[in-house]
């Protein structure tokens, strides 16, 4: 089979355009609280019938076609919370009951004021109760999520919250330069050869991606955001009758604020446009140079989100369910005592399979080695969780997409996942380090123990027998463990000047980190003495694992941080609709 290279150029054109709504092609509108024609009554907007509905008389109407009945054309209710400040405006002066943000009850209605309402505004298509189904089902496959998230109580505190978005238009001016590569095979048997072609690409885009949207509410955390945010572009014009029994939030966020954000997503739709388009079997390179992308902000969207805050005496967890499409980002924290049990149950489990393996089983001196990498793997997993926590506790506000060191919400769900796996390792290991240990002593104590014992002790022996790892020498282990104290040291000398600030900030207390470096540390010189006794060896390991256990309790507490956030306080930071007030 022979491969022959050849090159070629291609030349592309990629129309992006798409359908636009000019923001002069619509009036401002105000929400006003809109009356039942026949009895009085506040309507309501029912979300399966797509129609404001009376409570009271049943009657139904259009969403147009019921007009305000108010004085004022942009007057609405403001809602206030008294711990954190936040607010949210409503048409209906009865639905204020709790904190949307902190969650607590003490929520008053703070009088009307005036707003300049968004131009577009995509209505709920799941209900409540459909809402309750998808919470309940994400919720089950999470099998360490506290008891109190699974009551009925708090499932009903969700509510429908309009959250505001920018959107954006994206126009191109320019082309792709990038590789293309495409293969053909021809012939067969011995004869097949295989053709490579290198292309020069050359794609003029024109036209513009529209409709790109961002979400413009301080409040509401842009990782969480992203993660339900949907490319729904059935916008229809803003009428106040969608609001009805609904809150909305308001725009807070400057519109500039992510014109870097638009482009990135203007060009990665841009170049898949490009690539689906690519004659034959071309796959394409990332591209060497990129057309130039004017933004625009045509306006604010209205888009529907369920919204429900758990309260944990200073900290909010959130959980978020996209109105239209069922889309849920949750928050969710580690119950300690469910992770444990679990972890003990699946150890216990784990422990008898490994002692039935020929290739697990461990002598005292051998367990040095396997110390030394639970160590590094949990001090890996507890610095993981620095950069997310930096994240949430300093930069939680206007945070920036493309911040060095930011983590996503994915790998906080990663370290939490790779968390169990370490702790089923650290509980077997300990038991498969304990347990001879214990029988050691008892052989010591019993003679008819020792007689059996030495029997088994004499068929592990045979097993392990051609195993050199396990009776490896002193400059191997010393060896290993002085490359995993290496990488701990390059790990928390990264992480100190965040570690630092949030020291700083009251919301880290021990160093763990160190504490896993110092046992590391001992592990080293034990390795080095070699003692003769291999009590002093299990003394060792023992010590290094309840340190881990240690770390554990330390990454759970931060992995419970890193799911949820401070306690939102408007005034601190100007939030809601504070900074007009400036």
């Amino acid at each position: 089979m022979g491969i022959r290279g050849d090159s070629a150029k291609s030349f592309l054109h990629v129309s992006l355009f798409s359908d636009t709504i000019k923001a002069a092609d619509i009036k401002r509108g105000g929400i006003t609280m809109i009356a039942c024609p026949d009895c009085g009554s506040a309507l309501e907007f029912d979300v399966a019938k797509q129609k404001l509905k009376c409570p009271s008389c049943r009657q139904e109407y259009g969403v147009t076609s019921v007009k305000d009945n108010t004085e004022s054309a942009d007057t609405f209710n403001v809602f206030r919370c008294s711990q954190c400040g936040g607010e949210v405006y409503s048409n209906d002066n009865t639905i204020a009951g709790f904190c949307s943000y902190c969650g607590a009850p003490a929520v008053r209605h703070s009088g009307t004021d005036k707003i300049e309402v968004p131009h577009y505004i995509i209505p709920f298509k799941v209900d409540k109760e459909g809402c309750k189904k998808i919470f309940e089902e994400f919720v089950d496959k999470n099998n360490y999520v506290p008891n109190d998230y699974r009551l009925e109580d708090g499932i009903h505190e969700f509510r429908g919250i309009y959250v505001p978005y920018h959107v954006y238009d994206a126009e191109f001016d320019g082309a792709y330069h990038m590789k293309g590569r495409s293969e053909t095979v021809s012939g067969s048997g011995d004869k097949k050869k295989c053709n490579v072609k290198i292309w020069d690409i050359n794609a003029v885009v024109s036209g513009s991606i529209n409709k790109i949207t961002h979400d413009a509410s301080d409040a509401f955390d842009d990782d969480q955001s992203e993660l339900i945010n949907d490319n729904c572009k059935e916008f229809r014009k803003f009428a106040p009758g969608y609001l009805c029994g609904f809150y909305a939030d308001s725009a807070d966020v400057p519109a500039e604020e992510y014109t870097e954000f638009v482009k990135d997503t203007a060009y990665e739709r841009a170049e898949k446009s490009v690539s689906v388009k690519m004659p034959g079997s071309i796959k394409t390179k990332s591209p060497n140079t990129r057309p130039d992308v004017k933004v625009t902000n045509t306006g604010d969207v209205l888009k529907p989100v369920w919204f429900m805050a758990y309260r944990n005496n200073n900290r909010m967890a959130y959980s978020v369910i996209n109105g239209k499409t069922g889309k849920i980002s949750c928050d969710l924290p580690v119950d300690i005592k469910w992770f444990f049990g679990i972890s003990l149950a699946v150890s216990a489990v784990l422990f008898i399979v490994l002692n039935l393996l020929q290739g697990f089983i461990l002598t005292a001196k051998s367990s040095i080695v396997m110390a030394a990498f639970i160590n590094l793997t949990l001090s890996v997993l507890y610095n993981m969780n620095i950069s997310k926590m930096y994240d949430h506790e300093i930069k939680h506000r206007y945070k920036a997409r493309h911040t060095q060191g930011a983590v996503t919400l994915a790998n906080s769900r990663l370290a939490g996942s790779l968390t169990a796996i370490a702790v089923f390792a650290v509980l077997s290991v300990l038991a498969v380090v304990a347990v001879p240990m214990i029988t050691d002593r008892l052989q010591q104590a019993d003679a008819a123990a020792q007689a059996v014992n030495a029997a088994a002790q004499a068929g592990m022996t045979a097993v392990a027998a051609g195993s050199e790892y396990r009776e490896s020498g002193v400059s191997f282990k010393v060896a290993v463990c002085a490359i995993t104290a290496f990488i701990q040291i390059i790990m928390i000398s990264v992480s100190a000047p965040r570690y630092a600030v949030l020291f700083k900030n009251s919301t880290k207390s021990v160093p763990v980190s160190v504490l896993s470096l110092l046992a590391t540390a001992v592990l080293i010189v034990t390795a080095f003495i070699n003692p003769v006794d291999d009590i002093w060896y299990y003394i060792v390991v023992l010590g290094t694992y309840a340190v881990d256990i240690f770390t554990i309790f330390g990454i759970i507490r931060d992995y419970n941080l890193s799911c949820t956030r401070p306690l939102p306080q408007f005034e601190l930071y100007k939030g809601g609709r504070e900074h007009d007030r400036d």
